[in-house]
């Protein structure tokens, strides 16, 4: 192949790899080139149109044009002329797009006051003490108005049974609290367990020989009690699950186990949240495909395997400014150390707050239910690059037959 030629072919090839990352549950999508654009929203809003890879190829093409400017093979002027010609057009033409999408506003179907969290808490106090912790900051904050309670994604080993969950401490003390506050809704992270048939995915109790499922989940309380709970469905590799069931061949254990068959949304009234949790962000197909239905987003963090990086929370906060704009919806994000915020559907911060700090915010997120062109069709994109891959190929195949000819 000619250099362009092959230039063009890494480059499609790249961005169709890409899209396996961000749509498996296995292979996490910190490598996506995209990403590194999402501290700059009012750049990508056409990511509601291709996606985060189609960030990559935006990048990825400005600099296959700037490297052919500065390669000597190229000698006349005219064809310098022309690549700067394709560089303005390459440059320039996603930010029209961009500026224009920046400045339409989508009819909301109504708001919410939301309260978010970001505790700072220390994973080595007893589980009563965590708690205790995060009562204290939704009552200084709590009042009749707020309308839903965003915690973090659990802090707890030891499980909850799912006949006892209204019994459990943080359950009655959250009912408790909220018997002054009936509007309101507290999504709170819990670990629950649950009894189980003889599967390969669920775990076995050998003290009292039964077999069960642990789920990571966010529970929605309110003066009444649980109303429900979602499981998480994207867990951790070799963290907090084996993948592929490999964990009987390693002789290891699962800490947390996958609940396909409930249901991922929280309705209430006019109210629709998907409530993500934690790793679950990195999967934007994952994302597309829940947040179609929903009016609104939570993710509930912990970072634990950011161990304190600080560049690690960043990139995590700047994917779901992505994820806000590839699905036009506003998303609360309460995480343990940062970066607690409110994102509107143009990627923009509210509220943000300072990592590593225990505070609370509060703020007024709009409910949308326009579906995006991404979330329609995320596949779109990824048939074109793979159309182009394969007329690569078969150019290159046609030269080489005419040369042997």
């Amino acid at each position: 192949m000619s250099v362009i030629k092959t230039l063009l072919f890494f480059i499609c090839l790249w961005a169709l790899l890409e899209t396996g990352w961000i749509s498996t549950n296995v292979i996490w999508s910190w490598p996506v080139v995209g990403n590194l654009l999402g501290a700059y929203p009012k750049l990508i809003q056409w990511y509601e149109y291709t996606g985060v890879v189609g960030g990559t190829l935006w990048i990825m093409s400005i600099n296959l044009v700037l490297f052919l400017i500065g390669c000597q093979c190229i000698k006349f002027k005219r064809i310098y002329v022309f690549l700067g010609v394709c560089l303005l057009f390459i440059i320039n033409l996603p930010l029209i797009i961009s500026n224009y999408l920046y400045n339409k506003n989508p009819v909301p179907v109504g708001h919410i006051k939301v309260l978010f969290m970001q505790p700072s808490l220390n994973y080595n106090q007893s589980e009563k003490a965590l708690t205790n912790k995060l009562i204290k900051l939704i009552k200084s904050r709590l009042d009749s108005t707020i309308d839903l309670v965003v915690s973090t994604e659990t802090p707890y080993v030891t499980p909850v049974w799912t006949n006892s969950i209204d019994n459990s401490y943080e359950v009655a003390t959250i009912k408790s609290l909220l018997k002054k506050y009936p509007k309101s809704t507290v999504m709170w992270g819990i670990t629950i367990n649950e009894a189980a048939e003889k599967t390969d995915n669920a775990n076995y109790d050998s003290t009292f020989k039964f077999y069960y499922h642990c789920y990571n989940a966010t529970s929605f309380i309110t003066n009444e009690g649980i109303r429900g709970y979602r499981t998480k469905k994207i867990l951790v590799p070799f963290s907090e699950r084996t993948p592929y069931n490999l964990s009987k061949y390693l002789n290891q254990k699962d800490l947390f186990t996958i609940n396909n068959e409930k249901n991922d949304l929280y309705v209430s009234g006019d109210l629709k949240i998907f409530p993500a949790i934690c790793s679950e962000l990195l999967n934007s197909f994952f994302f597309l495909k829940n947040s179609a239905k929903s009016n609104i987003i939570t993710i509930q963090a912990s970072e634990r395997c950011f161990k304190g990086s600080r560049f690690a929370i960043s990139l995590y906060n700047d994917m779901a400014r992505i994820r806000s704009i590839e699905n036009r919806r506003y998303i609360i994000k309460s995480s343990n150390q940062g970066i607690a915020c409110l994102i509107t559907d143009k990627g923009n911060l509210i509220k943000s707050l300072s990592p590593y700090k225990a505070c609370t915010a509060v703020a007024i997120a709009s409910l949308l239910e326009k579906q995006t062109f991404y979330s329609k069709y995320p596949l779109f994109l990824s048939f074109w690059l793979l159309i182009s891959i394969i007329l690569l190929l078969c150019l290159q195949s046609l030269k080489i037959y005419l040369c042997w000819k």
